[in-house]
């Protein structure tokens, strides 16, 4: 007899994501020489750190009405207005105030309140709209999706042509949600103006909404994003960013969730108020403070991934091997080798040549198998998974982060000798 919610024991599977981030309760112990896993930040040339710039906001603030006093949006109205110009200047939304920005926990804290404000649970009589529509390979959303009891609905897409049919083909009465990531991860695709169109007539004609995480819409040289963020139909759009990203601060843990439609922005409050309170106050004044006097922070971070990006991508010609080739990204912060042609049969041998690489190298990278869900975990949950297209074959890659090593040239050959010998 289990005391425990039956769709949550029967999810623990996919509902622990511990270890897409190298079980982080362990890393420490086992820390490589060069980190190439996560999408973390770090080694920027700026006048400061993060941590420096830390200790210098708490200096200069006087924080103990905060410390002593439940936060909401309290004496944080400046904040939030600099925020959402922040965020009309990424998405053309200039007309964006205080009344459309809630901010949250990080990302995929806002991600799954979203989820829960638009999609039913798996099961409810009183609602059809009970999937959420996304494609893979991505980040392990399918957690935050059965995490508020609904099912997912999936399909490949590798590009954004891609992504913009498998909308086409695979939405149904059943989905209450699209879920799409621009510039996307790992691939690092980005979905232009026409597609953003393609995606909202199939919404509309649906009558669901569409959920746009653009955690990495910094990290791109492409004009075409801008564009297609603007396009995305306002009354059915949200949109969850994170600072985690922006300013390289993920021990932060704080995002935001904003829409042009003042429905969904109450529920947020209210669905996030009601779940944990607000963050914290004391986190989005340290970023309402780098907002206002560190634009050069987010210069500096994007100009420090648009260099290592291009710097692994020529040192990696280097291999000049048909077996192994790098995939085309417009996200600055990811690259992905396409090991296809490298005779790898399956998940469990691709997860062992990324632990072989980083036991004989030193090079920790990821591996493409912890962007698609077990598969035997899906057969057997089957009314939670769908899998709209017919391919469910994993095409086997690495994702290499170029976050915050700064040996690019270095790493970019360990990988190259350790693809030529094998």
């Amino acid at each position: 007899m289990s005391i425990l919610d039956t769709v949550i024991e029967n999810s623990l599977e996919s509902l622990n994501i511990e270890h897409f981030y190298n079980d982080y309760l362990v890393a420490d112990k086992r820390t490589p020489v060069h980190d190439m896993s996560l999408g973390e930040i770090a080694n920027v040339h700026y006048s400061e750190n993060q941590y420096g710039l830390y200790k210098r906001f708490l200096t200069e603030h006087d924080l103990q009405n905060k410390l002593t006093r439940y936060g909401g949006a309290e004496g944080t109205l400046e904040t939030v207005l600099i925020t959402a110009k922040h965020a009309g200047a990424l998405t053309g939304l200039s007309e964006l105030d205080e009344r459309h920005i809630t901010f949250f926990d990080g990302a995929q804290d806002a991600i799954s309140n979203v989820i829960s404000c638009t999609v039913s649970p798996l099961g409810s009589g009183y609602r059809n709209k009970q999937f959420v529509l996304a494609a893979i390979p991505s980040y392990p959303y399918a957690a935050s999706i059965l995490n508020q009891k609904c099912g997912v609905k999936l399909f490949q897409a590798f590009s954004g042509d891609e992504f913009a049919q498998g909308v086409v083909d695979c939405i149904d009465e059943t989905v209450g949600a699209i879920l799409i990531n621009i510039p996307q991860n790992p691939l690092g695709y980005i979905l232009t103006a026409d597609h953003a169109e393609r995606i909202n007539h199939a919404a509309r004609l649906h009558d669901c909404a569409i959920i746009v995480d653009m955690v990495y819409a910094g990290f791109t040289d492409k004009g075409d994003i801008q564009q297609a963020l603007s396009r995305f139909d306002p009354e059915r759009t949200i949109y969850c960013d994170s600072f985690s990203k922006i300013f390289g601060l993920p021990g932060l843990r704080l995002g935001m969730a904003f829409s042009r439609n003042q429905q969904i922005c109450s529920a947020l409050r209210a669905v996030k108020s009601a779940h944990s309170l607000l963050p914290s106050a004391l986190k989005y004044l340290f970023i309402g403070y780098l907002l206002k006097n560190h634009q050069g922070l987010i210069e500096a971070i994007q100009t420090s991934l648009r260099m290592r990006h291009h710097l692994f991508a020529s040192s990696f010609e280097a291999l000049n091997s048909s077996a192994a080739r790098l995939l085309p990204s417009d996200n600055h912060l990811y690259r992905c080798i396409d090991l296809g042609g490298m005779s790898i049969p399956s998940d469990k041998a691709l997860d062992e040549w990324t632990y072989s690489l980083e036991k004989r190298t030193g090079v920790r990278v990821t591996s493409g198998s912890k962007f698609f869900p077990n598969l035997n975990f899906v057969q057997n949950h089957s009314p939670k998974y769908m899998y709209c297209s017919s391919g469910q074959t994993h095409k086997p890659f690495w994702r290499i982060s170029l976050g915050k090593e700064p040996e690019i040239e270095a790493v970019s050959q360990k990988i190259c000798t350790f693809l030529r010998n094998h």
